[in-house]
């Protein structure tokens, strides 16, 4: 847009500098058409800008990780005008997410229409927003530029993808509460070890409050670790068939 700019900068110039050394009909008309050109060219823009429409279409706006995304974009031209200067902005999280997505740099034909279609495995989780971030025409001189952005931004979300570990052949090991806490970090609540000073750093739940009142200082109790609960590790060790990034 620059470069055009300065092009028809150079071109108004010249038409004075014609008319100063040869101030007749033809240097006059020359510079009425440049005068003119920018003025026709907004008219256009502004007629282009008022009649172009587009729809967007996704199937569902909550999706688990590796089901299949199915989007569509359609850009119609509904002027008998040649649009050569029609960009189309994605949303960078929707580039991210589907490949060849992308921003597009569009010529339109006069009533022509101009589709995108994407269907793709999703195999990331998240947030994303897809499709138009935003669109921008452009003059056929190249020398001024509107932005339109939708009313909606679109956006999926994405969840991980839930196995039943019922339906799965696992092999697990059991482990209990006492073999996994260590001596410096017992929780347990059923037997008193030992009764010491308080040090920073202790949890006031371990605070033997009868001792404490009595010798009129915080003092500590230090309990065995129950067996009460369990810990459950799944350590899944066969081979995964298929693409694993969809799991």
């Amino acid at each position: 847009m620059k470069r055009s700019r300065i092009t028809y900068l150079i071109l108004f110039v010249l038409s004075l500098v014609y008319i100063y050394f040869d101030g007749g009909f033809l240097p006059y008309t020359l510079l009425y058409i440049v005068l003119l050109l920018p003025v026709m060219s907004v008219i256009y823009l502004l007629i282009v800008f008022n009649t172009f429409k587009y729809t967007e279409r996704i199937e569902k706006r909550e999706y688990q990780k590796g089901e299949t995304l199915d989007y569509t974009l359609r850009i119609y031209n509904n002027t008998p005008f040649y649009i050569a200067y029609f960009t189309v902005y994605m949303h960078m999280e929707g580039q991210m997410l589907i490949k060849g997505m992308k921003n597009e740099y569009l010529t339109l034909r006069p009533f022509s229409v101009h589709e995108f279609k994407f269907n793709v495995p999703i195999l990331y989780r998240g947030k994303y927003k897809i499709g138009i971030s935003h669109i921008e025409i452009r003059d056929f001189l190249n020398l001024f530029s509107v932005k339109y952005y939708p009313s909606e931004t679109k956006q999926i979300r994405v969840f991980p993808r839930i196995l039943p570990v019922e339906d799965l052949d696992v092999p697990y090991v059991r482990v209990s509460e006492r073999e996994y806490l260590s001596q410096n970090k017992d929780v347990g609540h059923t037997e008193i070890k030992d009764i010491r000073d308080y040090m920073y750093g202790d949890s006031l739940k371990k605070i033997h409050w009868k001792l404490s009142s009595k010798f009129s200082k915080w003092m500590i109790k230090e309990t065995n670790a129950s067996s009460e609960k369990e810990v459950w590790v799944l350590l899944n060790l066969s081979a995964m068939s298929g693409d694993a990034r969809r799991f």
